[in-house]
């Protein structure tokens, strides 16, 4: 399953160095003039050159993201994405900063779709790959999308930065843009808790739904929001994958108390502008 699973990509894929079409050689991507991409056993290829640090995204960070997705916390963000009539009827999506994979497997298990999952953390896309599964995984630039223009009928784009042109360019006519950001009581207990540790613990998403209606054509906006409890347990999984915290050193964490948090999330979905 994990080499053979890029036949599905067939004509879908381009080579980040020359732009030129990708086709399947054995275990290998291979354009027109000579380049060549390998696909792991385990189902992932690697277009990024020299292998580039992950950085803060490791896979410490996505083990402690998958442990939280799996628990629950963001399934009615997963259920909001699964009502979308135009997300049902895509053949191609594309998943851009997938991290883990966790919603674009659980995407592939229900839907008849080529499901492509993108992410600039080689980290993130191996622990995606891990255990096999449909998804083609891929570690690549967002400012360099391998796919071919028009290919998807749909792109994923959640909790994660934006690449507007290349979104553009990869999109069918027609093609579905959906967007999750931070509402505004995402995690407001936890920011309650480390008030004054922060620079900033206010926050709008406001000029990012700007930004998005600048290149898209809205069609609709909505709220999707649970607070869950949270085990004791759960406490350091949540805290090792929330980028707010970044700048704290863990000592600064151990006195916090946390029984339940809020996962609120505005959904943004467009078409692009042609």
């Amino acid at each position: 399953m994990g080499i053979d699973k890029f036949q599905q990509t067939e004509g879908l894929l381009r080579c980040p160095l020359c732009k030129d079409g990708l086709r399947m050689e054995g275990a290998s991507l291979r354009c027109g003039k000579g380049h060549c991409f390998d696909i792991s056993a385990k189902g992932y290829v690697c277009f990024l050159p020299g292998g580039k640090p992950s950085g803060r995204y490791n896979r410490a960070f996505f083990e402690s993201r998958r442990r939280i997705l799996e628990a629950g916390f963001y399934d009615h963000i997963l259920e909001g994405i699964q009502s979308l009539s135009g997300l049902r009827q895509a053949k191609v999506i594309l998943d851009t900063g997938c991290g883990e994979g966790y919603y674009a497997k659980r995407l592939r298990e229900e839907l008849d779709a080529c499901v492509l999952g993108l992410d600039y953390s080689q980290d993130g896309i191996r622990l995606a790959a891990s255990g096999g599964n449909r998804v083609c995984w891929m570690a690549a630039d967002l400012a360099n999308i391998p796919l071919r223009d028009h290919r998807a009928e749909c792109v994923l784009n959640l909790f994660t930065p934006a690449n507007y042109g290349e979104f553009g360019r990869v999109l069918a006519t027609g093609g579905l843009l959906v967007k999750a950001i931070p509402g505004p009581e995402h995690l407001a207990e936890l920011r309650e808790q480390v008030r004054g540790r922060l620079r900033r613990v206010a926050h709008s998403e406001q000029p990012v739904a700007s930004y998005f209606a600048a290149h898209f054509h809205m069609e609709e906006q909505f709220r999707l929001t649970r607070t869950l409890p949270l085990s004791r347990e759960q406490l350091p999984e949540l805290l090792r994958m929330t980028p707010l915290l970044f700048g704290l050193e863990p000592q600064a964490l151990l006195d916090l108390r946390l029984p339940a948090v809020t996962i609120d999330a505005e959904l943004l979905i467009g078409r692009a502008k042609r």
